[in-house]
């Protein structure tokens, strides 16, 4: 029952960081802009690449909490 729990804040916390990060790839900063209009790559990856952590985290956590379910059946 605990595990189950897990899992479902798990796939809460997944959706979450994926629609965050979905946001964060849309999203262009001021500080991002160069002179000229164009967009600075470099500090936009910076920038996105700690949303892109996120879902990797949790999409790691889901399979471990699901292998620790096949473990249990």
């Amino acid at each position: 029952a605990i595990l189950e729990k897990e899992l479902a804040n798990e796939q809460k916390n997944l959706a979450a960081a994926k629609k965050d990060l979905a946001e964060q790839e849309n999203l262009i900063l001021p500080e991002e802009r160069t002179q000229g209009g164009g967009i600075q790559g470099g500090k936009r990856e910076t920038r996105i690449q700690g949303f892109r952590d996120r879902v990797q985290l949790h999409e790691r956590n889901l399979d471990s909490i699901r292998k620790e379910l096949a473990n249990l059946k």
